[in-house]
């Protein structure tokens, strides 16, 4: 083998698996742990329903609200808005969803599966007035809860979401999740992620009937430069599914699929307005 040929494949070799080394290390570093989570909200519950973990603040109020995080991820996803001065008036609860954080690990990629492990959690906290809050994958699941338990849920807030079944874009290195050689050097995270990435478009098919049946206010937030959920597909398909006198929809141009973190108090201004308004 010529010297050129057997050096650019230790380089490869070597790239690769610097870049395990770094998602690993990054994963380790981002996670955040009981003890963790305990020095981030003092004064958190944190409980572990059927293998879930939940996130829990308890601020003496009638309404609760429910953040529900993308792929991948996990309640952490929210830390800024659970630690977030204008939401201690309300009761927040955020959670890993199945096969991510500290929750059981193994991916769960039936969106109707999803809502029936956030309802049986938010069963144990409910209030008065209950409003979830999702990103990216975690819109489906709360949109879904929202049609099939009016009398439960109050509103619904989907940020970035991806649920047009037709437009369900795939990635090249989404394959690193799918494919035997490369799956096991991952992550849970990652590997639950592509497992509901591969299986994403065949659950919004599964569900895409229930959008017509939301009886209460929903409110999709977009970025017109959202590369990961193609913004004009996903707002399209809002208006035509979810009937248009409990759609609000929030359109910013110059914004991306990272909206819930890179413009924290816009859309923090969103949910605020948008829960505080009566029904």
């Amino acid at each position: 083998m010529r010297t050129w040929i057997k050096y650019l494949i230790y380089g490869i070799l070597g790239s690769l698996l610097l870049c395990i080394l770094l998602i690993h290390l990054t994963s380790s570093l981002l996670s955040y742990s009981d003890k963790d989570v305990s020095i981030l909200l003092p004064s958190a519950d944190i409980q572990y329903i059927n293998s879930t973990r939940t996130v829990y603040l308890d601020n003496a109020s009638d309404t609760l609200l429910v953040f529900v995080h993308g792929a991948p991820g996990d309640f952490s996803a929210f830390k800024d808005y659970l630690t977030d001065n204008d939401f201690n008036s309300y009761n927040l609860l955020a959670y890993d969803r199945p096969g991510y954080g500290y929750s059981e690990s193994y991916p769960m990629v039936s969106i109707v599966e999803q809502s029936k492990v956030l309802l049986n959690i938010i069963q144990q906290y409910a209030r008065k007035t209950i409003i979830l809050i999702g990103h990216s994958y975690g819109c489906a699941i709360v949109g879904y809860l929202l049609a099939k338990e009016s009398d439960l849920i109050s509103k619904t807030i989907m940020i970035a979401p991806l649920i047009d079944p037709q437009n369900e874009p795939i990635f090249w290195f989404s394959y690193f999740a799918k494919w035997p050689i490369t799956k096991w050097l991952l992550t849970n995270d990652l590997r639950s992620s592509g497992a509901e990435k591969f299986s994403h478009a065949d659950a919004l098919i599964d569900i895409e009937q229930s959008w017509k049946q939301i009886q209460n206010p929903i409110l999709h937030i977009h970025g017109g430069k959202d590369g990961l959920a193609p913004p004009s597909a996903n707002m399209d398909f809002s208006r035509r599914m979810i009937p248009y006198r409990y759609l609000e929809q929030s359109y910013y141009p110059d914004e991306g699929h990272l909206i819930l973190w890179e413009q924290f108090e816009l859309v923090k201004r969103d949910i605020l307005v948008f829960i505080k308004r009566k029904s």
